[in-house]
């Protein structure tokens, strides 16, 4: 009571100037306008309660606190989303909230309150729990929660049927899946029946196969009824009954299988299709059961053959028909020598071919020594078309002439690509030397590298199956060991701006070698002048690939 006419007294005699407050006390500090002097009293929560002050000066800080944490599944411990937070205060309800696809929810509480909070989500149990949140104002509050799922099961059955006349299929796989991925498969029996047992409250897929039947499926959703028997008729659309036709067409002259000649297929004159033989002289039709058809075989300077062909109802049987052409007409032989158009040396391994009328006659490669040969009729237009890695097309077009078996010259020119180039029977980048000098006992990159280095990144990035071997050698002025040293690490310092470029560590190796392996006499004692020793100070890109 003594305390309570102190504080009176005061608050009419002084001016309130600062509050200091903590959960169970509260610390006031008076200072009076008029003289310096200063009291400060201890007061209760209860007793400042009793109080009333009305000063605009005094301020309060609101009490808040979060509800945080993840919703799991009980029986896996996998997050549930969606999952329904309601929250509750003195009956009313305050708050609603869905937890998110990684299961985290987030609740707004005040301190010093006793809530209620219920957690629902479909095909689960609800969850209530009372909690009492504290005085401890933005502290937040971790709480994990997990959910039983329902125990609730129904039934799927039905019939397989065909889609021609409705009648039962027996033997048909019937798969259920879940997510893509079978939990269960059964054979129809005799009466096309199936059945399955489903969790509630699923997504499921139904998919159905059999031999000479097009597959089908169905997409179908449980619902939270328990014992619920639901019907499912699937219908199976039967393949249409082929079989498969083999054939070859051969020279009749000497049974030698003859390559890319046009064979037709047909029925009551009607072209139904047409395809080339192989390499091997074969041919294959895939034609319905107890089926008439013709076969037509052309193929130029050769007689035109025809043939009736009959299929019978077994599918699994592979027909075979053989069709041998007389010869006729003119034939040439093209041959030649594929040359570097730098080295002006034969080009090996250059992939060659042979097109009429932009359709594919042959394939063939030049040999070791660049030599190539082609089989062509008389008086025809030709273009042969090159492939090699590294080196740009060189197409050339020709027309054939009218002299049966004659041999006609041609000399093909391929050219490397630019940016690569062949040094000591290496193939390299292409660069400039007077870009990539380093300054001397210096392993630092020059701004004259760095531009240099950027457009190899260029040349990488353009082919991108090329791998480098990067090797950087010095001459022999200065200390052996210091020259190792340094070549070793200017190679890494190549690489790592390389790499800083976005080039892949993969893609690069390398080493330095000092001047182990000079290209020149300028070894060690021995007097050069400084273009001889320029030549052994060389960074080389060998170009490697897969």
């Amino acid at each position: 009571m003594l305390k309570k006419i102190i504080l009176l007294v005061l608050l009419c005699m002084f001016q309130p100037s600062l509050f200091s407050m903590n959960s169970s006390s509260y610390l006031i500090s008076l200072t009076n306008s008029i003289s310096t002097s200063s009291t400060t009293i201890q007061l209760s929560t209860k007793e400042i309660n009793n109080v009333v002050l009305n000063d605009s000066s005094i301020k309060t800080n609101s009490c808040s606190q979060v509800l945080e944490g993840r919703i799991l599944n009980s029986k896996n411990n996998t997050p549930l989303s969606n999952a329904l937070f309601t929250l509750y205060l003195g009956g009313k309800k305050i708050q609603e909230v869905t937890s998110k696809k990684n299961g985290m929810y987030n609740l707004k509480l005040q301190c010093n309150k006793k809530y209620e909070l219920k957690i629902s989500k479909a095909g689960f149990t609800d969850l209530s729990i009372t909690f009492e949140s504290d005085l401890n104002s933005n502290k937040p509050i971790n709480k994990e929660f997990n959910l039983n799922e329902t125990k609730c099961h129904q039934t799927i059955s039905g019939t397989i049927k065909s889609a021609k006349d409705e009648s039962y299929i027996s033997g048909a796989f019937v798969s259920l899946l879940i997510n893509n991925e079978k939990v269960k498969t059964v054979e129809t029996l005799a009466d096309g029946t199936y059945s399955f047992v489903l969790d509630c409250y699923k997504t499921y897929t139904i998919e159905v196969e059999k031999e000479y039947y097009y597959g089908n499926s169905i997409l179908f959703n449980t619902s939270l009824v328990p014992e619920m028997e639901l019907k499912k008729d699937i219908l199976l659309k039967e393949m249409l009954c082929t079989k498969t036709m083999v054939g070859i067409v051969l020279n009749k002259k000497n049974n030698s299988p003859i390559r890319n000649a046009e064979v037709e297929l047909s029925k009551e004159g009607t072209l139904i299709k047409s395809v080339p033989t192989n390499n091997t002289g074969q041919f294959t039709f895939d034609i319905p059961c107890n089926t008439v058809y013709t076969v037509t075989v052309r193929k130029e300077n050769y007689t035109k053959e025809m043939r009736s062909l009959k299929s019978n109802s077994n599918r699994k049987e592979t027909g075979n028909i053989e069709i041998k052409l007389n010869r006729i007409g003119c034939e040439q032989t093209i041959q030649g020598i594929v040359i570097n158009s730098h080295t002006n040396t034969p080009e090996p391994g250059v992939m060659l071919q042979l097109f009429k009328s932009d359709k594919l006659i042959e394939t063939i490669t030049s040999a070791a020594d660049g030599s190539y040969s082609f089989k062509t009729m008389c008086f025809k237009s030709y273009k042969v078309t090159t492939n090699k890695k590294y080196f740009i097309d060189g197409s050339q077009y020709f027309v054939s002439g009218n002299t049966n078996n004659a041999v006609v010259k041609k000399l093909i020119k391929v050219s490397p690509i630019i940016e690569f180039v062949e040094v000591r029977g290496l193939l390299m980048l292409k660069t400039d030397p007077n870009n990539l000098t380093f300054v001397l006992n210096k392993e630092i990159l020059t701004g004259a590298m760095v531009k240099e280095l950027n457009r190899i990144v260029k040349v990488l990035e353009k082919y991108t199956y090329i791998r480098l071997e990067i090797n950087i050698h010095t001459d022999s002025r200065g200390n052996d060991d210091l020259n190792m040293s340094l070549s070793k690490q200017r190679v890494q310092n190549v690489i790592q701006h390389l790499i800083s470029e976005g080039i892949d560590s993969n893609r690069l190796s390398g080493d330095g070698y000092g001047e182990t392996q000079l290209l020149n006499n300028c070894s060690n004692g021995v007097k050069c002048k400084n273009f001889e020793h320029q030549k052994n100070r060389r960074v080389e890109f060998i170009v490697l690939d897969d």
